[in-house]
């Protein structure tokens, strides 16, 4: 986390060295990421940078909290809807992910790039993470399964697994942002096609 010395400065300033990490770290993987040209976008001495951040490393967890917490405002409605079935919920929050993804596509960038390298820092944050999800949609499975509203010989942790991978598979190969309307009715359209496929099946009866 950022020393006190960076929650002092003012906002404007704060917001040019979040706005220069975030540049870079949505345009190369981390190891590639040179302080140096954050700091010189920043326009702010190199020794300034050590006295709000211990590393590199530190300032890219922030970047991340950042995103994380962002997209979690996002997904929140979606999170505290028990009062539709899994299935409805799960393609609520995949939707909720695409907008997300249209109106901040520099953060999914970054995550995009965390996602693919799988360094250090992806098994220990990103690694976690998936693994709280899989817990929590696990969790709403057996409900679901002692409700009778999904199939009782269904094993829960693989399908949490499933939906936990579909639900994080927000790409931004997927976006295009000079036509962001159709771009979001197309990827709704996917998830709405898997969505059936789950629910359906896809043995011929």
């Amino acid at each position: 986390m950022p020393k006190q010395t960076f929650f002092n400065l003012e906002m404007k300033k704060r917001n040019t060295i979040i706005e220069s990490a975030i540049n870079e770290f949505s345009e190369k993987n981390y190891e590639q990421v040179h302080l140096s040209t954050i700091i010189k976008n920043a326009h702010i001495p190199r020794g300034s940078f050590y006295q709000y951040f211990e590393d590199k490393k530190d300032l890219y967890m922030y970047i991340l909290d950042i995103i994380k917490e962002k997209k979690m405002t996002y997904l929140s409605d979606g999170f505290n809807r028990s009062d539709i079935d899994f299935l409805d919920q799960i393609e609520l929050l995949y939707e909720l992910g695409i907008i997300f993804a249209i109106d901040h596509p520099k953060y999914v960038k970054v995550f995009d790039k965390l996602l693919n390298n799988k360094n250090d820092i992806y098994h220990q944050l990103i690694a976690q993470n998936l693994e709280m999800a899989v817990e929590y949609y696990q969790a709403i499975i057996i409900k679901n399964i002692e409700l009778g509203k999904v199939r009782a010989d269904i094993d829960p942790k693989t399908l949490a697994q499933i939906v936990s991978e579909l639900t994080s598979n927000v790409t931004i190969q997927d976006l295009d942002l000079n036509n962001p309307k159709e771009s979001y009715q197309k990827m709704k359209a996917r998830i709405k096609h898997i969505i059936n496929i789950l629910r359906k099946g896809i043995q011929n009866e």
